[in-house]
């Protein structure tokens, strides 16, 4: 009965650790797909961003108070030239292998992917931020 119950656990902790190692060996790609994949939601924003930049200066242009337009102008221009920045930042971390080919990366570019999370995440929360208040502050003053 003791043999059947080491066994068992044996077997589990054999399963486990097997597991373990598949999600460690598939957690990089897919972690870089889902970078990828924030990128490739917000650059069709940078579109809409310059846009909504131009219709904000004209506004504040020709507004007695400039300054509301002139702010979310900002935040806009903020949100568009870090995702410049971060493009610029990821492509001279990253090499079209490690993006595009799943290519192994190594312990130091894991860690940096790792970072590139969280700052991808902040940078479409930051443009999504600029478009919405932008939107705003053109809706309520038309």
């Amino acid at each position: 009965m003791r043999s059947i119950i080491i066994l068992a656990c044996l077997a589990v902790t054999v399963l486990s650790c097997n597991k373990t190692a598949k999600e460690t060996a598939t957690s990089e790609p897919d972690m870089m797909k889902e970078v990828m994949a924030v990128h490739d939601e917000l650059m069709p924003k940078m579109g809409e961003m310059g846009m909504l930049i131009t219709k904000l200066e004209n506004k504040a242009a020709t507004a007695e108070a400039p300054e509301k337009y002139t702010e979310a102008k900002e935040g806009l221009q903020e949100g568009y030239d870090a995702m410049m920045t971060w493009m610029q930042d990821f492509g001279t971390r990253f090499s079209m292998e490690d993006i595009h080919k799943g290519k192994e990366l190594s312990p130091e570019k894991k860690e940096l992917l790792k970072e590139e999370m969280k700052s991808v995440k902040a940078l479409k929360d930051k443009m999504l931020g600029s478009i919405k208040t932008a939107k705003e502050v053109l809706a309520a003053n038309e």
